[in-house]
């Protein structure tokens, strides 16, 4: 007799890595069509199963066939984020990837999770110009003001800090002050990249006053430099995901008593389980009308993403 399909979810929690137990829990899912917790299962699976060459192989098959019988727009999007996903963590292979995150978009454009994903590989391989592309993209099927401005803020980052163009990045900033006036973010690039400076630039030069604050024995100093550095860290596009979190912790370690910074650690992590809870393929932007989605999906269907062209981003 078969397993009830909890049975089989407590059986492995109970000893998670079981090959039998994955396997025919992995049906399961299949045949209820829940694959959410199918990526679930096998990213739990990795560290013990992942060893067998067929291991990626396997999920982006059951993905396919989940995602030909999906009939939701969102639901069929989300599934392709997850075979693109797969394809980049399991099969190695970016190009299968880069084709599922074109199809997510094409599926479902008010989600654009797909070209968060899109853009993580352009920048492992340093490709900034396309990653630039990538939020031109982005913005097209942003229609209110602090999306859009959220976007440009992001398009200026890499201008100025990863493309080295920060004339280009002011323009794009002007811009992005126009939607939103009273952001301390817009005002401090604008600042940092009218003077010719990156972001990055900017906290490598508040982490050296912060190095030569605590060898001179002023740790208060230190900390309140670095609490700096770790706000700059916390808004710059291309940080690293923990970064910001690291240097507030080592502020608060020369100023333990310092409210203002153990309060930034608590943001910090908030923000850091809130981001990672958003990277998941459940996710979904809000709903757009039909006549949004009819327009946005007729220009998607023009477009391509393809590592070896750039013809989907220049219109």
């Amino acid at each position: 007799m078969a397993m009830d399909i909890r049975d089989l979810e407590e059986a492995w929690q109970a000893k998670p890595g079981n090959p039998e137990t994955f396997s025919a829990l992995a049906g399961r899912y299949i045949i209820d069509g829940s694959w959410r917790k199918l990526v679930t299962l096998f990213d739990e699976g990795a560290d013990q199963l992942a060893d067998d060459a067929s291991y990626g192989t396997r999920l982006v098959q059951a993905l396919k066939e989940l995602e030909a019988h999906a009939a939701e727009p969102r639901e069929k999007g989300g599934i392709l984020v997850a075979i693109g996903d797969a394809y980049q963590h399991y099969v190695d292979d970016r190009e299968e990837a880069m084709k599922a995150y074109q199809a997510s978009f094409k599926a479902y454009p008010g989600d654009t999770t797909c070209l968060e994903r899109a853009r993580s590989i352009y920048r492992r391989t340093g490709d900034f110009e396309r990653i630039f592309l990538l939020y031109k993209l982005e913005l097209k099927v942003k229609t209110t003001s602090e999306p859009r401005s959220a976007v440009l803020v992001a398009m200026a980052q890499v201008r100025g800090d990863d493309i080295r163009d920060t004339e280009g990045a002011v323009q794009i900033l002007e811009e992005a002050e126009k939607l939103t006036p009273n952001s301390p973010l817009i005002a401090t690039l604008l600042e940092l990249y009218r003077n010719g400076e990156s972001m990055a630039q900017r906290v490598q030069m508040l982490l050296r006053d912060a190095d030569e604050a605590e060898d001179a024995g002023e740790p208060e100093m230190a900390a309140e430099l670095l609490a700096m550095a770790s706000d700059l860290e916390a808004q710059r596009d291309a940080a690293e995901d923990d970064s910001a979190l690291k240097l507030a912790q080592r502020a608060l370690t020369l100023d333990p008593q310092n409210g203002d910074i153990a309060a930034r650690i608590t943001r910090l992590v908030r923000s850091a389980g809130l981001v990672a809870k958003s990277a998941e393929p459940t996710n979904g932007h809000a709903a757009h009308s039909e006549a949004f989605e009819e327009e946005a999906v007729a220009s998607a269907a023009t477009q391509r993403i393809d590592i070896s062209t750039l013809d989907m981003y220049r219109q």
